[in-house]
């Protein structure tokens, strides 16, 4: 890869500024996000990939069992998360690109203590975001990774 090409982004302008800073911190030559329809992004990486749903309610994260409410309010559509990011891994490897996806609720608002399983999802604080995803064990090497975001982001 030349050093004299500019790093593959996705488009920013769709995303809320939270989400676009959390997302900013991580490195331009191993991380790309692609927003995707609604409140989704996709951030694709050498620790794999990431669907990301906003979440803005606010309170503190409470955990039962494979439910969990901010501030009194359920979040719900876990199983449809989990459903699109089976479906985002089946399109990912369709440019060969072969890597489970992890589906993920980012907490803009609220108040978890740090990311926790919820029903086949993490829940991640908006603060952690960043360090989860690039905390990860190494998986794609970052062509691949950068070949998935662009294949994904569909033509300039």
């Amino acid at each position: 890869m030349s050093d004299e090409r500019p790093p593959f982004r996705g488009s920013s302008d769709s995303l809320p500024r939270a989400l676009a800073a959390e997302l900013s911190k991580l490195d331009p030559w191993s991380f790309w996000s692609v927003p995707l329809v609604g409140d989704r992004v996709a951030v694709i990486g050498t620790t794999g990939a990431f669907l990301v749903a906003l979440n803005e309610d606010e309170g503190y994260l409470e955990v039962r069992g494979r439910r969990g409410d901010v501030g009194g309010k359920r979040i719900g559509g876990l199983r449809g998360l989990r459903r699109e990011a089976k479906m985002l891994r089946d399109r990912i490897s369709s440019f060969a690109v072969y890597t489970p996806v992890e589906p993920v609720v980012c907490l803009s608002r609220g108040v978890a203590g740090g990311p926790r399983p919820l029903g086949g999802v993490t829940v991640v604080p908006l603060g952690d975001l960043a360090r989860h995803v690039a905390g990860r064990e190494k998986v794609l090497h970052r062509d691949r990774a950068r070949r998935a975001a662009e294949r994904l982001a569909g033509p300039p």
